[in-house]
């Protein structure tokens, strides 16, 4: 399997994981699943904030240039996905600080591994 087909693959399939575990929520909020609501939401945020590394494994993304573009393109998709999960945090209301907190989550998250792939890549792992 090609580099580029691994990384659609992983894409193609952490879409699918969000979008079932979205509906999800909604199915176990509309039912007072207060637990699993809970949970489920969870596992959202989990993913929002680290969607690239979803992509990596669900597409088993071989060499580190390869990880290196999935984190690339799973930061890009992260972004709008953390002000939106901010938003529904903050009570379908928009606040800043929380907007704020959340996408530098994800900026940390995405930005560490970028940066330690890079690392990889030129020879200088810890």
């Amino acid at each position: 399997m090609s580099d580029t087909s691994a990384i659609r693959i992983g894409f193609v399939l952490a879409a699918i994981m969000y979008a079932i575990l979205f509906v999800g929520h909604i199915v176990a909020a509309a039912n007072d699943w207060d637990l699993l609501f809970r949970l489920i939401a969870s596992i959202i945020t989990a993913q929002t904030f680290f969607i690239g590394t979803s992509i990596v494994v669900l597409g088993r993304a071989g060499p580190s240039e390869s990880k290196l573009q999935a984190q690339r393109l799973g930061y890009g998709v992260s972004l709008p996905l953390s002000a939106g999960l901010a938003y529904a945090y903050a009570n379908q209301s928009f606040n800043l600080a929380l907007t704020l907190a959340f996408l530098g989550v994800t900026t940390l998250t995405h930005g560490f591994t970028i940066w330690r792939l890079n690392r990889m890549m030129n020879g200088k792992v810890d």
